[in-house]
């Protein structure tokens, strides 16, 4: 029973790769064969309405956050330090997370 089913899978793997090389065109190499779907036409982010595309920057870091700025990110998902915003108990900076936010 298990070869029969080896077998058939052989078959229907073998019959639909060959149904796709003859209906499109196809880009080969060595290893695998995929179909041609289109082309993809390179654009600046901020070309791109609606881009839901952003970053975790896991740091305040200024380089990071303009870096994120040239190549048109959209937001940003910051971590803010506790330990640095309360260096002393009930006394709070926010000037590093407010300068984040406002790059």
């Amino acid at each position: 029973m298990k070869s029969i089913v080896s077998i058939l899978i052989i078959f229907l793997l073998v019959s639909c790769n060959s149904t796709v090389q003859e209906k499109t065109q196809s880009i080969n190499n060595d290893l695998i064969t995929l179909p041609l779907l289109g082309k993809v036409i390179p654009r600046n982010s901020l070309e791109i309405e609606g881009n839901p595309w952003g970053i975790q920057a896991g740091s305040l870091d200024e380089e990071v956050l303009e870096k994120a700025g040239a190549i048109g990110v959209k937001w940003t998902r910051l971590g803010a330090s506790w330990p640095k915003i309360e260096k002393t108990k009930g006394v709070y900076d926010w000037s590093a997370t407010d300068k984040a936010f406002n790059a």
